[in-house]
């Protein structure tokens, strides 16, 4: 979790310049977002 927040910082800092640097950081959030809901399913599961 830590390493892909630290890849995005400088993407996020170049929105203003090039706009596919925010769209890659919505799509790596999204990306996230979706293994945490599932990962979050699968522990449910489990119990």
């Amino acid at each position: 979790m830590y390493p892909t927040l630290l890849t995005l910082s400088p993407l996020t800092g170049d929105t203003t310049t090039t706009p596919t640097g925010l769209y890659i950081a919505l799509g790596a959030a999204a990306v996230l977002l979706i293994a945490l809901g599932v990962f979050a399913v699968l522990r449910r599961r489990d119990k």
